[in-house]
């Protein structure tokens, strides 16, 4: 693992605002604070690609430096002459796209295609992914709104990982992933700050991730039948929340931090055997809180 230097840092934010390929290295570093040797090599390569004297150079360079491309999904190494990752089946990098970037001609950027990102989660679900136009949670299905998508159900897939392609969908508003057998969330959650739904019930979740409190925008929450045994300090944070379920787990406290949702209306908490109710929600019911318990 790799810490930046502030220099290499501020590097870091231009690639990734020129070149979707950057973009998942510059995320995982806002999570991670590091990056990993192969991301890193590429970032080195780049920087001194940009500072190199002239194009000519640059092209040298590039070519001979060039030996493996990291799949900006999976991280596995391909060759440089195929055009998809053999192990996730995402389209890779191309080579003169990317050496254009840091060229004398206009920056170009590689559209990863959704459909190339929905056909990988339809491989890992073994189930086709529609388009429709609204969003249902019984269904496998996304939807969109401005050419962007903004709502995905993978319901009953079998799943028992959460899907890395999922946080290349930033504009995603509505996330459900329904009956499946889910047992740990990616700290790089988080990052999907636009998100205003999130429905996982009925999976194998024994904790949340302390990123969960970066979703400010979500305002419906359920995790009702998991098995999560505690919640992190970081739910306070869901200022936005205006549902919660937590029915149907193995609770038995949840944190202070709770009296900090003032936006919540509805806390549904059935089902969790000896629960004890801290003393800052007494100030929620005040206010209106439904409790359901």
């Amino acid at each position: 693992m790799k810490e930046l230097t502030d220099k290499e840092q501020k590097w870091l934010e231009i690639f990734a605002k020129k070149h979707e390929f950057f973009k998942p290295f510059l995320e995982q570093y806002k999570i991670e604070a590091h990056l990993s040797k192969t991301q890193y090599y590429w970032l080195n390569l780049f920087v001194k690609l940009s500072e190199a004297d002239n194009s000519k150079t640059r092209k040298k360079y590039f070519k001979q430096s060039i030996i493996r491309i990291p799949c900006p999904h999976c991280t596995f190494l391909c060759a440089p002459q195929i055009k998809y990752c053999p192990k996730c089946g995402d389209p890779l990098p191309i080579i003169e796209v990317l050496f254009k970037m840091i060229g004398d001609s206009e920056i170009s950027s590689i559209d990863y295609v959704e459909k190339n990102i929905i056909h990988s989660l339809e491989k890992q679900t073994n189930k086709p992914i529609p388009l429709k136009e609204k969003f249902d949670i019984n269904s496998t299905c996304y939807v969109k709104e401005d050419e962007e998508i903004t709502g995905l159900s993978l319901y009953k897939c079998e799943l028992n990982y959460f899907p890395s392609e999922i946080l290349r969908f930033k504009s995603l508003k509505h996330l459900a992933l329904r009956r499946n057998n889910i047992t740990t969330l990616m700290k790089e959650i988080g990052l999907l700050s636009n998100l205003e739904y999130l429905n996982l019930r009925i999976n194998k979740l024994k904790q949340l991730p302390a990123s969960i409190g970066l979703l400010s925008n979500l305002q419906y929450l359920n995790l009702s039948s998991n098995a999560l045994m505690e919640l992190p300090k970081s739910i306070g944070k869901l200022i936005m929340l205006k549902e919660l379920n937590l029915s149907n787990n193995k609770l038995t406290k949840i944190p202070e931090s709770i009296g900090d949702l003032n936006s919540l209306e509805i806390l549904n908490l059935k089902a969790n055997y000896w629960m004890k109710l801290p003393e800052s929600i007494i100030k929620l019911k005040e206010q209106g809180l439904q409790v359901y318990k």
